[in-house]
C-alpha cells in the first residue's frame, strides 16, 4: 500500500521565495512520503501519517523554510532551528489554509504568519483565522 502513496501530483503550486530584513523565506510543497517523513521528524509532528490524504488530493502540505543572507548568500538558520519554521496544511478543493503550525505544533509568531498570508494571496488560498 505504501507504494502506491510514495509519490503524488499536488496542488501545482511553485516553490515560493521571499525575501525580507535579511531572511529568505521558502515554501515548498511536500510531495512523497519521504517528505512529509522527514518534515514530520524536523517539526515533531505527526506528519507522516498525511500520506494518504496527500495522494488522494483531500491535502496539500507545504514547508516554510527561512535562510539568513549574509554577504549577498543565503546561510541555512542554525541548525536547532533545521532551518524550518512552518507546516502548512491546505485544502486543494476549497484552497483553504487548513492548519500553520511550528515545531511541535505551536502557533506561528506574528512576523512568520505575515509571510503565511502573502504565499497565500500569491496562490490564491484563502487564510481563516487559525487557533
Amino acid at each position: 500500500m505504501i507504494l502506491e502513496i510514495a509519490l503524488w501530483k499536488g496542488m501545482n503550486i511553485e516553490k515560493f521565495c521571499y525575501t525580507a530584513d535579511d531572511n529568505v523565506w521558502t515554501i515548498t510543497e511536500l510531495l512523497t512520503a519521504q517528505d512529509l517523513f522527514t518534515e514530520g521528524q524536523k517539526m515533531k509532528n505527526c506528519l507522516a501519517s498525511y500520506a494518504f490524504r496527500c495522494a488522494s488530493g483531500n491535502s496539500a502540505v507545504f514547508s516554510l523554510k527561512c535562510a539568513s543572507v549574509e554577504h549577498g548568500k543565503a546561510k541555512l538558520a542554525s541548525s536547532s532551528q533545521n532551518a524550518r519554521n512552518a507546516t502548512l496544511e491546505v485544502n486543494p478543493l476549497r484552497r483553504s489554509l487548513v492548519q500553520a503550525k511550528g515545531k511541535c505544533n505551536t502557533a506561528l509568531l506574528p512576523g512568520v504568519m505575515n509571510v503565511v498570508k502573502r504565499w497565500a494571496e500569491v496562490n490564491r488560498i484563502s487564510v481563516q483565522v487559525l487557533v
